[in-house]
């Protein structure tokens, strides 16, 4: 699952299976007030490559112009789908917030796409087919560890691309390919920052986003 602007002459961006039209999104939403959105809940998702930008780019980007936010299908919460390199900038340079527009529930449908071949009902690729997120990652550290501050990331990704929906420590390692133990101490600490929330049961203790993909103020 990886969002990626793409340059082309009619601009795009791309996330899991959708694809929406940012030329189109720009002329819905000009002139359109603008509200503030918390750009630190974000940061997971560039940490761990679900979002990639062109780093050198985007600390030339303007602070000022207003991201696009589009609601994500199936999650029950808005995604940045124009402005990634100004949130890159944003959390590289310590700003809190960014000027933000969101498109409404039928403007997002108008302007997004399903990726060509996908089906809801298609059968999935076996498991050991599809490398978890801290296999892939591994795969990319001469050390074959993970760095540090990952673990927290993938933790903190997983719950906030999964709003409302809770998960035990047990499941949370094995989606993300990780040893329990440190997905514990993980969760401690996304509890403790506020970034995720813990909910016990007679049956089992789960854990939740506090923030969901990006909340207006």
């Amino acid at each position: 699952m990886t969002g990626h602007p793409n340059e082309q002459a009619r601009e795009t961006f791309t996330f899991a299976r959708w694809v929406w039209d940012i030329t189109a999104a720009r002329a819905i939403v000009a002139g359109r007030p603008h509200q503030l959105i918390a750009v630190g809940p974000l940061h997971s998702y560039l940490a761990i490559g679900l979002i990639r930008v062109d780093a050198d780019h985007a600390m030339s980007t303007d602070l000022t112009q207003p991201l696009i936010l589009a609601p994500l299908p199936g999650a029950g919460g808005n995604l940045p789908i124009d402005g990634w390199h100004r949130i890159y900038h944003a959390l590289r340079k310590q700003v809190e917030y960014l000027p933000a527009v969101a498109l409404t529930d039928a403007e997002g449908d108008q302007i997004r796409t399903q990726i060509p071949g996908w089906h809801p009902l298609a059968r999935p690729a076996p498991a050991a087919a599809v490398p978890r997120p801290a296999d892939q990652i591994r795969a990319n550290t001469p050390s074959g560890r993970l760095p540090d501050g990952a673990v927290r990331d993938l933790v903190a990704a997983h719950l906030d691309s999964h709003p409302g929906q809770g998960f035990t420590i047990g499941e949370l390692a094995r989606v993300l390919g990780i040893a329990k133990a440190p997905v514990r101490d993980a969760v401690r600490h996304l509890v403790a920052d506020h970034r995720a929330i813990r909910t016990a049961t007679r049956h089992a203790v789960r854990y939740t986003s506090a923030s969901g993909p990006a909340t207006a103020l």
